[in-house]
């Protein structure tokens, strides 16, 4: 969702592929999600949970979710 909206609101997308490698649960991540968390890992508006762990599972914090709001408003 994060990532759609950037690329709604600038028009641009990067080169993201491969940008899930450095966690090391990336294999618990949902295939069709691959490709949108790859981008928003690129751009910056979120990156994980520390220690090389993303934790795809875990529920959202308000903090999170606002840091990862404020991180995609910063970057349009």
């Amino acid at each position: 969702m994060l990532f759609r909206a950037y690329a709604r609101l600038t028009g641009q997308t990067s080169d993201a592929s491969g940008a899930l490698d450095r966690f090391i649960d990336a294999d618990r991540i949902a295939t069709w999600a691959h490709d949108d968390i790859n981008q928003v890992l690129a751009i910056g508006l979120m990156q994980g949970k520390g220690n090389g762990v993303f934790d795809p599972k875990a529920h959202t914090s308000r903090t999170e979710a606002i840091q990862a709001i404020l991180n995609l408003l910063e970057n349009v």
